[in-house]
């Protein structure tokens, strides 16, 4: 089965993230979970949950992995801070 099977198609940024989608993707190109994430922002888990679900949505993407792709691809993440 090939790889592209398990990801939609790339029609990234249907709607533009908003600033704390934005610092979800950031600190889970940085490997935090959504724990931290929650406790960095000083937010909850859920909400950070629901983010990161909308950022999903937003780039047309399955999993946080294909969204930091998607993110670098597009010019969401700067690979230099990662």
């Amino acid at each position: 089965m090939p790889a592209n099977h398990y990801f939609k198609k790339d029609n990234c940024c249907n709607e533009n993230l908003t600033q704390r989608e934005m610092a979800c993707l950031a600190f889970a190109s940085n490997g935090k979970s959504v724990k931290e994430t929650a406790s960095l922002l000083g937010i909850s888990y859920a909400t950070v949950r629901q983010y990161r679900k909308n950022i999903f949505r937003k780039l047309n993407c399955e999993n946080m992995t294909r969204a930091i792709i998607v993110g670098i691809k597009h010019g969401l993440i700067d690979i230099r801070n990662i």
